[in-house]
């Protein structure tokens, strides 16, 4: 015979927002990253500019 567990019993964890403020800071991390890496490609990828003593 089963037995029957409650709906609150049952659950794997209590409703939080700890998942939603690490989903949250990992997207922040991730844009700051990328800004970062962006910035630096520009910068260190520019072409080099001749100049001519015309």
């Amino acid at each position: 015979m089963t037995e029957k567990i409650p709906q609150k019993e049952a659950k794997q964890g209590e409703n939080s927002n700890r998942v939603l403020i690490v989903l949250g800071a990992s997207l922040l991390a991730a844009l700051v990253i990328w800004g970062a890496s962006e910035l630096y490609f520009n910068i260190a990828l520019e072409p080099e500019v001749e100049q001519s003593n015309s």
